[in-house]
């Protein structure tokens, strides 16, 4: 059976207010920033109200306003999970689960920074929220299945067992059967969908909404992510990246991508001696300090905060010149993107998930899917995308915790390590220190008739005059 330490708790009225106010911020950005078919008037309050405005004559209106309200909800269920952070967090990661990485997923309440459904994800009640979203803490017992006839495997080490949600395999118990066995004391990272064993993370399929997405796992990524460690794993290596490689098995019954899993190594096993972090569990404030996790460990560390951050900013640069050497461009957002500790520090950078890269044509001209991109100016966005929401939220944080703090100084050290990063690569240096930062605009692109179809926002660049560019 699954376990949560958070079964017990309840709704207030004040989790409401604050996931109301939360969702309005998040549109009244999408509103200054992205091209929607409403009209904001900047003062309402009540989420919902404000989606329709938005909206306009859309004809999704309707379906966007249910999410709203339903991320709203989602949301407030997520402050019900709010602790106070450890006093020493290093410690307690390493005692909260074999995978030491776990904690600071879990620790994550609020989800993406900025997109309006960040904790949507339909049609999870909340019970079932509880018993499997990792703010909740839960511990789940994975199932593991005979895979199916016609069932496909790669990878160095391919999966011999079919592993399912239980969530899903409740779905798809008549085609499934009974498990042949159960792993248990698996953990739920920041996306739900992906579990730790403690040695290795396994990416599952699960027919639920989450932001934008069902997350079913195509036949596309199981193919694409084993035969793309091959190719990237030693060119990331040379470039300080340590790649999570994937192996995967896929299985076309009862439909194409219900009944697939990755599987990934668990990233202290790639850094043995370091504790892991996604860089998006740093900028996540104590619900009662209100201090972001970046503070802690800098607290704790013999550096300065100046060389803390330094150190940090070449590290998560690194993909700059990935993508001016190879033309690969890596979506490095705060979940992909695992920065390892050395005690408190910052010494290592780890990429994972392959399924949203984008790579230059002529690299595996054989693969299937959408993964190509002939144009390099399109695949430079997608890298600096990711920057963009990822080192908005870490600035913030800790330029509003360390009030005594210059706030210029993390945007000149963010462009100093950057300016290192692409002095070779003039187009990207332009893109990355002179040019208007993309955004992805998930908001609009929930109101378009392919509402997973792309859509490109442009704001302004925070790099821009922080150092001397090419």
């Amino acid at each position: 059976m699954e376990t949560n330490a958070h079964q017990n708790t309840t709704i207030t009225p004040h989790h409401h207010q604050q996931a109301r106010t939360a969702i309005c911020q998040r549109l009244h950005h999408a509103a200054k920033h992205e091209p929607l078919p409403g009209t904001n008037t900047g003062t309402e309050t009540n989420p919902t109200h404000l989606a329709t405005h938005l909206a306009g004559n859309s004809p999704h209106a309707h379906r966007f306003t249910q999410e709203i309200t339903h991320a709203t909800h989602g949301y407030a269920l997520a402050l019900t999970a709010a602790t106070t952070h450890p006093t020493n967090i290093l410690t307690a990661a390493h005692q909260h689960h074999p995978d030491p990485s776990v904690l600071f997923e879990q620790l994550i309440l609020t989800g993406h920074p900025t997109h309006p459904l960040a904790r949507h994800r339909h049609p999870l009640t909340d019970t079932q929220t509880r018993t499997y979203a990792p703010e909740h803490q839960p511990t789940i017992n994975l199932p593991h299945h005979q895979p199916p006839t016609g069932t496909t495997t790669a990878g160095t080490h391919p999966p011999t067992s079919l592993p399912v949600h239980p969530w899903q395999a409740n779905r798809y118990q008549t085609q499934l059967g009974d498990p042949t066995h159960h792993l248990p004391n698996t953990a739920p990272l920041a996306n739900l969908r992906t579990l730790s064993t403690g040695t290795h993370h396994i990416k599952l399929a699960i027919d639920i909404q989450m932001t934008s997405a069902i997350r079913g796992v195509s036949p596309n990524a199981t193919t694409c992510g084993p035969h793309l460690t091959t190719h990237l794993t030693d060119p990331l290596a040379d470039h300080g990246i340590t790649l999570q490689g994937e192996s995967s098995i896929t299985t076309n019954h009862p439909q194409p991508g219900a009944l697939s899993a990755i599987t990934r190594p668990a990233p202290h096993t790639l850094h043995p001696g370091t504790t892991p972090t996604p860089i998006a569990a740093l900028a996540e404030k104590c619900p009662t300090t209100g201090r972001p996790i970046a503070a802690a460990l800098i607290e704790q560390s013999q550096h300065s905060v100046e060389q803390w951050w330094a150190q940090l900013c070449e590290l998560y640069t690194r993909p700059l010149t990935f993508l001016g050497t190879t033309g690969v461009a890596l979506e490095a957002h705060g979940q992909n993107t695992i920065i390892t500790l050395t005690g408190p520090n910052p010494t290592g950078i780890i990429y994972r998930d392959l399924g949203g890269i984008a790579i230059p044509a002529d690299l595996a001209p054989e693969l299937p899917g959408t993964l190509h991109e002939a144009h390099a100016p399109a695949r430079t966005r997608k890298l600096l995308a990711a920057y963009h929401t990822t080192l908005n939220q870490l600035v913030d944080a800790l330029s509003h915790w360390y009030t005594h703090i210059d706030p210029h100084m993390w945007w000149t050290h963010l462009a100093e390590a950057a300016h290192a990063a692409t002095r070779d690569y003039p187009e990207i240096a332009k893109a990355t220190l002179s040019k208007p930062w993309p955004l992805k605009a998930t908001t609009a692109m929930r109101l378009s008739h392919q509402p997973t179809a792309e859509i490109w926002a442009y704001t302004t660049n925070p790099l821009t005059k922080r150092t001397t560019t090419p």
